[in-house]
């Protein structure tokens, strides 16, 4: 046995797993607390291997069945973050059935070991309500990124039983949409110990995630436990069948405790997610992007009414045109039938063509983009009816359906050209920047494949998208990838790794946008959060108002509306779209000015971290007052954003760690009046009052900052 260090159950417990297989007893409960088998505990220890991160892979074998584990434990640099996936390989001579395999088993969390802030004798138990706190995120469309917190007890998991406590708190979710319910992150507040575990499960499909308590429950002994998998058969209805000589590898999962609570977890995940994430070649500044979609052309473009937003993107200072979906189907068509073919419906661009149309967006300036959704086609699209049977995702022996959709099998070795050559095409007709959207759901996944239930399949078809977003990258480097699934619906970082920024929601409510935005930050890197900013005249909900004849549409919602959503846009990487063309005025001013101002911020969001200093707006609560803070690393640097609502109250009490040394308002500078602040600090506390006159408007401030506590006069306060 190779010598290396393990890492200390007193800081990060020894990597653990759980695993189950076909013919062996798995427990009788739903829930792993009382479910576990005895496979890990039968495991032999054959190897341990030191990694030059500080990490560790152990390899395990089990005498019975064959089976050998190999545990993969990475550090990320810099964090306390360790990222870890299992490999199962069938070593033995028959076939063996896996119906559990853990990415993430995470036990000894609480109980106040020696390397921890405070001593087991301070601790109180597990199950007090007062000691531990839950976050979690709830997610639904046009409604995402909504946290919540509470008590274990609350969420199901309390001492019942002196055998053991029998319960846990089980978070699932089924289907390609991974985000399509809550968000797989968890952070778990230790406020005795003053400490925080939490974990982001890096998949893009079904998973499943478990805190639970392994001691006998009325003594409140033992500790607590976190537990993810993308690959159980009782949850998710998983089983893969090995034959011998064949592996199954888990999606990773990163996790990692940290002093502090919900927002020093958070900044910990920043640091983890930014060393996997993509980035542009040469040090590329993130665009700019006018997207001809939300609250605009609603993917019914013509070459009437692209040309002039054309011309106003390109003067407020945008770097990319995208055409959003409607690019490729005639006009009176059902879009749906044309998914997959990616060609572009030249009748709605006459007389130019649709490649006199690209070139119009680089005359102007401009890079073109064109929205895209990989991984389906139509009924009647072509591919629907030239690919071979084996290239679509197939379950109780036909094609999986979602609306008008079919799944195309990304490992397919046709699909896979069919879909390199469309993005070689496109990029070679000059498209710059690709959305890739995701609008349906495979639901339990693909069985084409002998030996695999649905979820298995899911699984390797989340692989294979993987795998090609990576081919794609590689092939042309300068290509930006968004990330979109009706918004927000598969906003993980399996994905995340290897896209450029994702879409925080499709809301088309201005106002409603900002409860959305500051749970994104949780989720999601500030430079990863794509926020649209729709400036547009006041036609919503009637989409199909005709522009031309109907007052309603023409009449621009004014200059308080305009400021809201570019304040939201601002958040985050700008998303530009609305009725622009119909802007004039103090309200094109408005736009030009936050498009600088977006830009002049890129470098800024790159090395952030969000703080929430009054907790996290509902998005149902229409007279609350949001405010969301981003930081610089060593918190010398501050944005403010705040929105009014309906509320009655004008003023905003925002309590801040440091003390304010200058700045001011910083958006809209050409719209003063009705914002203010005053900073304050006294008996060792510092904040600041933001004041914003009218209902439903927005600011942006930026300041300055010094040490925390002291006085005014100390911290030498001056505004500019």
């Amino acid at each position: 046995m190779a010598d290396g260090p393990v890492p200390s159950p007193g800081r990060l417990p020894e990597p653990g797993f759980q695993l189950a297989v076909a013919d062996r007893p798995h427990g009788t409960s739903y829930s792993l607390v009382a479910g576990r088998t005895a496979l890990p505990a039968e495991c032999v220890l054959e190897r341990r291997e030191p990694l030059p991160d500080g990490g560790v892979r152990l390899s395990y074998r089990h005498p019975d069945t064959g089976l050998a584990i190999g545990i993969l434990w990475e550090r990320t640099p810099g964090t306390v973050v360790f990222r870890q996936s299992v490999q199962v390989r069938n070593d033995g001579s028959r076939d063996v059935t896996l119906t559990h395999v853990s990415s993430l088993f995470l036990p000894g969390i609480g109980t106040g070991d020696a390397a921890g802030p405070a001593s087991a004798e301070s601790l109180r138990p597990w199950s007090h309500p007062g000691r531990f706190r839950l976050h979690y995120c709830l997610q639904c469309g046009q409604g995402e990124n909504q946290w919540r917190e509470a008590g274990l007890e609350d969420l199901g998991l309390m001492p019942t039983c002196v055998h053991g406590t029998p319960g846990a708190i089980q978070f699932v979710s089924v289907g390609s949409r991974s985000t399509g319910r809550h968000v797989p992150m968890l952070v778990l507040e230790d406020r005795d110990a003053g400490e925080s575990w939490f974990l982001q499960f890096e998949t893009s499909g079904s998973w499943f995630l478990e805190i639970g308590n392994l001691g006998p429950g009325l003594s409140d002994r033992g500790a607590l436990f976190l537990h993810a998998s993308a690959a159980a058969e009782r949850q998710l209805g998983f089983c893969r069948t090995l034959a011998p000589g064949e592996s199954f590898r888990t999606p990773p999962c990163a996790a990692g405790r940290c002093p502090g609570g919900f927002e020093e977890a958070v900044r910990e995940l920043d640091r983890h997610r930014r060393r996997i994430s993509a980035r542009l070649p040469d040090g590329r500044p993130f665009p700019i992007v006018f997207n001809d979609f939300m609250n605009c052309l609603w993917a019914e473009p013509t070459l009437s009414s692209l040309l002039p937003l054309l011309s106003r993107a390109a003067d407020a200072g945008c770097d990319v045109f995208c055409m959003d979906a409607g690019w490729f189907h005639p006009a009176g068509a059902d879009l749906n039938d044309h998914l997959g073919d990616w060609v572009p419906a030249e009748s709605r661009y006459t007389p130019l063509g649709f490649r006199g149309l690209l070139d119009r967006i680089r005359e102007a300036g401009l890079v073109p983009g064109l929205w895209l959704e990989l991984e389906v086609c139509g009924f009647r699209s072509r591919i629907a009816r030239t690919l071979p049977e084996a290239a679509f995702l197939h379950r109780n022996g036909v094609r999986i359906r979602d609306n008008p959709r079919q799944f195309l099998d990304l490992a397919h070795p046709e699909v896979r050209s069919h879909l390199l050559e469309t993005v070689d095409r496109l990029v070679g007709m000059g498209i710059g920047y690709i959305k890739n959207d995701f609008n349906g759901c495979v639901s339990l996944g693909d069985n084409n494949r002998p030996g695999r239930s649905p979820a298995a399949g899911l699984l390797e078809q989340t692989d294979a998208l993987q795998d090609l977003v990576r081919d794609i990258r590689a092939r042309h480097p300068g290509l930006v990838l968004e990330n979109c699934a009706s918004g927000a619906m598969r906003q993980d970082y399996g994905l995340l790794s290897g896209f450029h920024v994702q879409s925080v929601s499709d809301q088309e409510r201005e106002d409603l946008f900002p409860a959305i935005l500051q749970g994104a930050m949780a989720c999601l890197l500030p430079e990863h959060c794509g926020a649209w900013a729709y400036p547009r005249p006041r036609y919503f909900p009637e989409r199909n108002l005709d522009p031309e004849t109907d007052p309603a549409a023409v009449t621009y919602g004014g200059p308080e509306q305009t400021v809201l959503t570019l304040v939201n846009g601002l958040c985050g990487r700008m998303m530009l779209s609305g009725r622009i063309d119909r802007a004039s005025g103090e309200d094109l001013d408005l736009i030009r000015e936050a498009v600088s101002l977006s830009r002049s911020l890129g470098g800024f969001l790159e090395s952030s971290f969000p703080a929430w200093p009054l907790g996290m707006a509902r998005i149902g609560d229409r007279t609350s007052f949001p405010c969301l803070a981003l930081w610089n690393e060593d918190r010398t640097d501050l944005l403010l954003f705040a929105w009014r609502r309906d509320g009655d109250e004008a003023v905003l009490r925002v309590p801040l760690p440091r003390a304010i040394l200058s700045g001011g308002l910083l958006f809209p500078s050409s719209r003063p009046q009705g914002r203010g602040f005053e900073p304050w600090c006294r008996e060792g506390r510092a904040g600041v009052d933001l004041r914003l006159d009218g209902r439903r408007t927005a600011a942006v401030w930026r300041f300055r900052t010094g040490r925390s506590g002291g006085s005014a006069e100390q911290e030498g306060f001056r505004v500019l």
